[in-house]
């Protein structure tokens, strides 16, 4: 099923609208700093007048290395964008990007 098809599986609704009680999926995978595995979970939503997203955690045992994003989940546009950011010290790293395509 392509991500341009409707976003239903078999089981139900792939994306679920935003919910204090879902639930995430958690799958086995490696760490980036150590190499053991840790464990990351996944959340699939639709956030009310927004969009599709993934919310994405991630946490090692092990060392204790922890990461979270949110991702798009919907379809790759077929054009692109370039943003320029210019860094003038570390903490002008320190950003996150909110966007909507409209």
């Amino acid at each position: 099923m392509s991500a341009q098809q409707d976003t239903k599986s078999s089981e139900g609704q792939l994306f679920q609208d935003l919910d204090a009680d879902a639930t995430a999926t958690e799958i086995e995978s490696m760490c980036v700093r150590c190499q053991n595995n840790g464990i990351t979970r996944l959340l699939l939503t639709r956030i009310p007048h927004f969009k599709s997203v993934i919310l994405m955690a991630f946490e090692c045992p092990h060392c204790g290395f922890r990461n979270n994003e949110v991702r798009s989940g919907e379809a790759m546009q077929e054009t692109g964008h370039i943003h320029e950011l210019r860094c003038t010290t570390k903490a002008d790293l320190n950003r996150q990007i909110v966007r909507n395509n409209t």
